[in-house]
């Protein structure tokens, strides 16, 4: 879920949004981060091609997988691989790159960069890209893009949401912003046509990478526990907004929450106001 098209960090939300994000959904996304991590470092222990593996991490955010990926290759003691990864956050950038210096790694490091040339041809053996593909103005564009960077029988490791209903904590901070704005309750059954929401449903997904002529080797269903201890702490992701820093606005969407919790999702919270919202994510594992 980063940026994919460049932008001015004053109006860059995700800039704004960085730490936030990190502290919310990094710990929380990181059985998704382990199974993108899992199959590069399974590309890798193949040693299926002559010299140093490269490997690209678009749209990285504050840092993932690319961060997951260094920390499997060292435990498995590969060191023949360059790590580079973009996003065109500097926020993002620079959360990255503060998590890689505390991670102190002796073996492995990461060039991260604002910018990436996508007309370069077969550059790569591996390109991953979480929560990004869905979001790109022009998806097919973005797939060839990435499919000519790739080297022959390179992978794409990419990861998305794949139904409104699988993502109920993304789910709830849509409608609450929509609420917030407008007064507006929206139905569940509304996000579907939302095209803002970014899923990915499999017969779509399957459609398009075949199209643009990737060979689908795995396709894996991730579950993601995603607690949260208490309400604020979901509803952070919205703290640019005016509500999120007004106490009686706040309070207004809160108990929004609780409402939607409670008839939709048949939630109650816990004596210490804590919570669970189980969800899933799709990884898909395509070669060129």
């Amino acid at each position: 879920m980063a940026t994919t098209e460049s932008d001015d960090d004053s109006s860059n939300e995700w800039s704004q949004l960085a730490q936030t994000y990190q502290d919310l959904f990094v710990p929380r996304l990181q059985p998704l981060y382990d199974t993108m991590a899992h199959y590069a470092v399974k590309k890798i222990q193949s040693n299926d091609t002559k010299g140093e593996y490269q490997l690209l991490d678009y749209g990285t955010g504050p840092g993932e997988p690319i961060l997951t990926i260094l920390q499997q290759l060292t435990t498995n003691h590969l060191y023949n691989v360059k790590l580079q990864a973009t996003d065109s956050s500097r926020g993002m950038l620079s959360l990255a790159e503060e998590r890689l210096r505390k991670l102190k790694n002796p073996y492995l490091t990461v060039n991260f960069s604002i910018t990436h040339d996508s007309s370069n041809t077969n550059d790569y053996d591996i390109i991953t890209t979480s929560l990004v593909l869905p979001y790109a103005s022009n998806q097919g564009q973005m797939l060839r893009d990435i499919f000519q960077q790739l080297k022959p029988n390179g992978l794409l490791i990419s990861s998305h949401w794949p139904h409104p209903e699988q993502v109920p904590f993304l789910a709830i901070i849509k409608r609450i912003i929509k609420f917030m704005a407008t007064g507006e309750r929206i139905d569940k059954s509304d996000l579907e046509s939302n095209v803002s929401f970014c899923c990915w449903p499999e017969e779509i997904t399957r459609s398009i990478f075949v199209t643009e002529g990737y060979t689908i080797e795995q396709w894996i269903t991730v579950d993601l526990p995603m607690p949260f201890p208490d309400i604020r702490t979901l509803l952070s992701l919205a703290r640019p907004f005016k509500w999120f820093r007004d106490s009686s606005l706040y309070l207004e969407a809160e108990e929004e929450t609780k409402r939607i919790l409670r008839e939709d999702f048949h939630l109650e919270l816990q004596s210490n106001e804590s919570f669970e919202l189980p969800s899933k994510a799709v990884v898909v594992v395509a070669s060129k």
